[in-house]
Formats: structure tokens, C-alpha cells, sequence
């Protein structure tokens, strides 16, 4: 990781998109691996879906790339296929 990348745990996520709720134009960028493992992807989908319906006023975009990215945005458009 670069010396600007930034992690945070669950709770700093949440708190940090929740902070200013009326901020209409939040974006969520996700990437990840294309070497996605089977098992995890059902996981991933279930985090996306999990978190598009928690944060309705976060854009979430990805990259579409094979892997972590279809996964995620799979979620995503399961809650909101705009």
C-alpha cells in the first residue's frame, strides 16, 4: 500500500460516510483482487448489499474488473440497480 492509502476498521467507515449525511454526492470507490477465491465471493456480495443498504446516499463505484469488483457492484445493483 502507498503512504497515503488509508485503512480504517468498520466502525471509522460508518461513522466517517455518516459524519455529514447531507453531503448528496458521496462516492465509495472499491477495488480488489481478480483472483477473487470462490468461497469469498458470496461474502462480498453480501458486504456490498449490506453496505448499499446502510449508506442509500453513498455512489458506489468500481472498475468492473473480474473478481472483487464484479462482486461488489453484483451487491450493490441488488439493492439498487440505478
Amino acid at each position: 500500500m502507498g503512504k497515503d492509502t488509508m485503512i480504517w476498521n468498520e466502525a471509522e467507515f460508518f461513522n466517517l460516510l455518516r459524519r455529514d449525511s447531507t453531503v448528496r454526492e458521496q462516492v465509495v470507490l472499491i477495488e480488489g483482487t481478480r483472483k477473487l477465491p470462490t468461497r469469498d465471493r458470496p461474502k462480498l456480495v453480501e458486504f456490498a448489499k449490506e453496505l448499499a443498504r446502510l449508506l442509500p446516499q453513498v455512489m458506489f463505484r468500481t472498475g468492473n474488473a473480474p473478481g472483487a469488483d464484479e462482486a461488489f457492484a453484483e451487491g450493490v445493483r441488488n439493492v439498487d440497480p440505478s
